[in-house]
């Protein structure tokens, strides 16, 4: 069966902030190995042009340094409903930092990001009235 390159944000890679391309691992891999463009032909973001992998930084023990590593790959699953029930899929990474051929993919991640900023400021700003609420309730005997 054909399946389309689509775009999912349900991502199991811990740190990453960003998007993921689902589609047949054959192809997936195949276009993260040689560093190929792959266009998306899901629900969302139909034409628009991706990269995937993702670089960071992580501690290598054994050479006691911190190295650089590329992953690419997030998942693999066999879909269990659906139009593609029963077929082998994968996940890949989306290069987050080469968009510039999907603008509108640029532009989720975007808010994205300003809405995770967004959730951060306004936790600490729970976190600062607690803190004052607390120190002051002290001052008074309480």
């Amino acid at each position: 069966m054909d399946v389309p390159i689509g775009i999912i944000t349900r991502i199991k890679t811990r740190g990453h902030l960003g998007f993921g391309a689902v589609g047949k691992p054959e192809a997936l891999a195949a276009a993260y190995k040689s560093g190929a463009q792959v266009t998306i032909g899901g629900r969302q973001f139909t034409g628009e042009r991706v990269y995937f992998g993702v670089a960071r930084q992580t501690f290598d023990l054994d050479r006691d340094e911190v190295v650089v590593e590329r992953t690419g790959l997030d998942r693999e699953f066999t879909e269990q409903s659906g139009p593609y029930e029963g077929e082998r899929l994968a996940v890949y990474l989306v290069d987050m930092d080469r968009l510039e051929d999907a603008p509108g993919i640029a532009e989720a991640y975007r808010q994205e990001k300003a809405a995770r900023t967004q959730r951060r400021l306004d936790l600490q700003a729970r976190v600062d009235a607690e803190d004052e609420r607390l120190e002051h309730g002290s001052e008074d005997g309480a």
